[in-house]
């Protein structure tokens, strides 16, 4: 991590990059779900671009509609690779 002004933003492209993994969704498909660039979803990862409260909704949404289902363990045909 770098020095103060952007450590929080480090720690937290850390936090979603964690959360975007444990839902076994690749950045590329977060951004199509997303409508944004794949960069947009690595620049947030790094910590290189502050996330809007927008960005952080759609990702939790979007992140969220991938999960695997409790009983099932798989996820919704919609978060397969395309």
């Amino acid at each position: 991590m770098s020095t103060s002004p952007q450590q929080p933003r480090e720690a937290l492209g850390v936090r979603l990059r964690g959360l975007r993994k444990d839902s076994r969704l690749p950045q590329r498909r977060l951004a199509e779900l997303a409508g944004w660039h794949e960069s947009r979803v690595s620049k947030l990862e790094l910590g290189k671009q502050t996330p809007s409260k927008d960005d952080l909704r759609t990702w939790s949404t979007r992140r969220r509609s991938c999960s695997p289902t409790p009983r099932t363990r798989t996820r919704p045909p919609i978060c397969a690779r395309g």
